[in-house]
């Protein structure tokens, strides 16, 4: 953030809202970049793809064919990471934590040693208060499905506890910089894009804002990101009262960035040994040094229609957070991971089609196609579309042909069962 000293010194950290219209818009105009760069990647793009395939949805607008009457959808991404979440999450971890002899005394091994079992039943308490079991679950079925999984880990100054949850990763934004899930924490420069209703924001932040379109139009706005006929109202300067719009919502856009700024301080003159170096009237000589001012980074939050206000703006309290990224199947310089299902989607398109095959199939050959000469009709005036069972009157023997199709070939089912097998062996998984 480049701004000359006399603007920074205007410029309030202490996570109160205030209006500054040059630091908005260069917040708005990154947050715009990260999205082009993820949209142009077609990340989000295979995340639905997948999504569709888990929640057998695969065929949806994919055939392109208007009379197909079976449209029967593999079960096998679900299947998959149910078995992996199933076998990942069986039991509480048991951490084993010795004293290293190479830095513990001996006379101090054995209360060092008190100290360790200590420390594993802290982090087993720690495990179970946060329900990580269940939270566990549910980033490994996240990144199963779409390749990475985001944890939001905060730090509740009331309770001195980090309390982890699962984090959107619709709402996940990155710098097209960061090539490694270390690289979030490292290198700290990625958005947070929370759908929040105006309610909720002006409950968490005390501002006042109007709706740009329902909380269901704006997650699914950010889910697919279409640009053409979008259903979110134009918020740009909407400010004020929200009366007729508290059952709308808005997009709160949370920058977690490094800011290189340095702040003055004053500190005590020390001589070579790190003694204080004291004055004719004894008293401690002071020097005036600077550091980083956000040494673990900034957090710029704005809500996108709230033209020209910074919401929060604060030093970002963790070394290490607040959001972890998790690739289940990663990828050398790539940030995002591989969805399980990219390795077994020919199979559960092959599935897919052939059994869809074999259906229709069966419904043909349960209603074959009826040729009528009509003029051996008792009553041609009549269309016939006969049921089980029905008679048509006819003139002559053979006015009336039914055609049934040729039944499916065995080696079809037996294709069936090999791409089953063959998706267990690329997977490395087997039925529950």
């Amino acid at each position: 953030i480049k701004l000359d000293e006399k603007d920074r010194k205007k410029r309030p950290v202490d996570g109160k809202p205030y209006e500054d219209q040059t630091l908005y818009n260069w917040v708005l105009a990154t947050h715009d970049s990260f999205r082009k760069h993820l949209n142009d990647s077609k990340v989000i793009a295979d995340w639905n793809k997948w999504v569709a395939y888990e929640n057998t949805d695969a065929w949806d607008g994919r055939h392109g064919v208007a009379t197909r009457m079976a449209e029967f959808q593999s079960n096998m991404l679900f299947e998959v990471t149910q078995t992996l979440a199933a076998a990942m999450t069986t039991g509480t971890p048991r951490p084993e934590i010795k004293p290293d002899p190479r830095y513990t005394k001996r006379e101090e091994m054995e209360a060092a040693g008190e100290y360790a079992k200590g420390l594993k039943r802290e982090l087993v308490r720690v495990w179970e208060e946060t329900k990580m079991k269940s939270k566990l679950r549910q980033g490994i079925l996240e990144y199963g499905i779409k390749g990475t999984t985001c944890y939001h880990v905060p730090f509740n100054p009331d309770t001195q506890e980090i309390e982890p949850e699962p984090d959107d990763i619709y709402g996940f934004l990155p710098d097209p910089n960061l090539l490694s899930p270390r690289d979030v924490n490292k290198k700290l420069s990625y958005f947070r894009c929370v759908v929040m209703t105006v309610d909720q924001i002006f409950n968490t932040y005390g501002i006042k804002v109007k709706s740009m379109g329902s909380v269901n139009n704006l997650k699914q706005f950010r889910e697919t990101q279409q640009t053409d006929n979008t259903p979110i109202k134009d918020a740009e300067g909407a400010v004020g009262d929200t009366e007729d719009d508290v059952n709308g919502g808005s997009l709160v856009l949370e920058y977690h960035t490094t800011d290189y700024t340095l702040e003055e301080y004053e500190d005590y003159k020390l001589d070579k040994e790190g003694q204080k170096i004291k004055d004719e009237n004894d008293e401690p000589e002071m020097v005036t040094k600077t550091r980083p001012k956000f040494e673990n980074g900034r957090v710029l939050t704005i809500v996108k229609g709230h033209k020209d206000w910074i919401i929060q703006d604060y030093p970002c309290p963790y070394i290490d957070g607040p959001e972890f990224v998790v690739s289940g199947l990663p990828q050398t310089g790539k940030l995002f991971g591989r969805s399980e299902g990219k390795a077994i989607e020919p199979h559960m398109k092959a599935i897919n089609q052939l059994i869809s095959n074999a259906l229709d199939n069966t419904e043909y050959f349960g209603n074959p196609f009826m040729e009528v000469i009509e003029a051996f009709l008792s009553d041609p005036a009549n269309a016939y579309a006969p049921g089980p069972g029905e008679r048509i009157p006819v003139n002559k023997i053979g006015g009336i042909q039914l055609h049934t199709p040729d039944p499916i070939a065995a080696f079809v089912y037996n294709m069936i069962g090999l791409l089953k097998d063959d998706a267990d062996l690329v997977q490395g998984t087997t039925d529950s």
